[in-house]
């Protein structure tokens, strides 16, 4: 099977779009599973595919490994959020957890479902410096010397290098949601800080993240046009999973998206979501600019 033919069955088998399984042979299924390990996909095609009748022994064994290695990394991760939250805030900052820690946490039904290549953090642009030395005093170590000043990247980044904090975790201290203006080949959004606080929801061990608006208009944007879809299938996932969780108003996040620039990269992501995930809970109805143009 041809390489496109993989990647159009790893988005059937993430979406759950249809019940039986694809026609492979062990070749075909060994490079679906590379596919689906690169983008940290295997524990959540064994949460959904795992126990099938069908499925090659060999591929379920690759997945049911995968799940509980994601498993062992989500409670670690989990910790070190809660202990790292706790280090900002006694320091008087007002983190914010951005996506992964949310969705792990509080979308998908297990958080193995979800594994995380880092913990991303977000806190004030002028608090981002007393922020990440509080981090290093804590045990966070920075991994990548860089070859800027830390002042410098607060105008070309929109995180500092990442830190491996004592449990292992990797951590982005964020002082923007996405790059700055200037930087890619489209306008960036504005940010409003003080509103994203403000719609800021905060679970049980205190961990405060963007609301569900936020979160999806953030999805939306690191997908569409920071990473140009190349981010993998996940991100479908991703949306499908907030959009079960969280109340959206739709002609407000439609009208957002218009009056911020970035509604046409949203809806060509969320039609690719309405066509691989089962039933998500969409309304294009509230969207007053034109579908994508299909070919």
């Amino acid at each position: 099977m041809d390489v496109r033919a993989l990647r159009l069955a790893l988005l059937d088998l993430v979406g759950i779009v249809r019940a039986e399984l694809p026609a492979l042979g062990a070749d075909d299924w060994e490079r679906l599973d590379r596919m689906a390990a690169q983008r940290r996909l295997q524990p959540l095609l064994h949460a959904r595919r795992g126990a099938d009748a069908a499925m090659p022994a060999f591929i379920a064994d690759s997945w049911r490994t995968a799940w509980r290695i994601a498993a062992i990394e989500a409670l670690a991760q989990r910790a070190e959020l809660i202990e790292l939250v706790a280090v900002l805030r006694g320091a008087g900052f007002a983190p914010l957890a951005l996506k992964g820690a949310w969705l792990a946490r509080h979308a998908y039904p297990e958080p193995a479902m979800r594994p995380m290549f880092d913990l991303d953090l977000l806190v004030a642009r002028d608090e981002a410096l007393d922020a990440y030395a509080a981090l290093k005093r804590a045990g966070c170590v920075q991994l990548d010397p860089g070859e800027l000043p830390l002042e410098t990247l607060l105008d070309y980044e929109k995180h500092l290098p990442p830190l491996r904090a004592p449990r292992g975790t990797v951590i982005e201290l964020h002082h923007r949601l996405w790059e700055p203006d200037g930087r890619m080949d489209h306008a960036t959004p504005r940010e409003d800080r003080a509103g994203l606080l403000a719609r800021a929801v905060i679970d049980a061990d205190g961990i405060a993240y963007p609301g569900g608006e936020d979160m999806l208009a953030h999805l939306a944007i690191h997908a569409a046009y920071s990473h140009r879809f190349d981010c993998g299938p996940r991100v479908l996932a991703d949306i499908d999973m907030l959009l079960r969780a969280a109340a959206i108003d739709w002609p407000r996040w439609w009208a957002r998206a218009e009056d911020e620039g970035w509604r046409e990269g949203a809806r060509l992501l969320l039609e690719l979501v309405a066509r691989y995930c089962p039933n998500p809970a969409l309304d294009f109805a509230a969207d007053t600019g034109p579908p994508p143009v299909r070919r």
